[in-house]
């Protein structure tokens, strides 16, 4: 609804001779940019959620299921450029690992 929104006010700053069509177009591009990092920010927010509810769960299947949602959501936060996040799955992966005994 938001872009909608935008749409319409550029629209009508367009017809009014406010701004130029590249001008307008980049603006576009831009909300368009947003709306699917947001989007993007959302889904890999959610999936870690999920993995932390199932982390949390305590189980040897809900272990690995959780590790599954954080792979997923990992490479949406490397797209955002979020070091904070990524490096929280990171630790949320070794936390993990430390409770299995693993070794690298």
């Amino acid at each position: 609804m938001a872009s909608f929104s935008k749409l319409l006010i550029a629209g009508t700053v367009l017809l009014s001779g406010g701004l130029s069509p590249l001008v307008m177009a980049t603006e576009v591009a831009i909300a368009q940019t947003t709306i699917a990092q947001t989007d993007t920010r959302t889904q890999a927010q959610q999936l870690f959620d999920e993995g932390m509810q199932l982390f949390q769960q305590g189980t040897a299947e809900s272990y690995q299921q959780a590790i599954t949602k954080w792979e997923q959501a990992l490479p949406l936060w490397r797209k955002l450029e979020d070091k904070a996040q990524e490096a929280f799955i990171n630790l949320a992966l070794g936390k993990w690992m430390v409770q299995q005994g693993v070794r690298s």
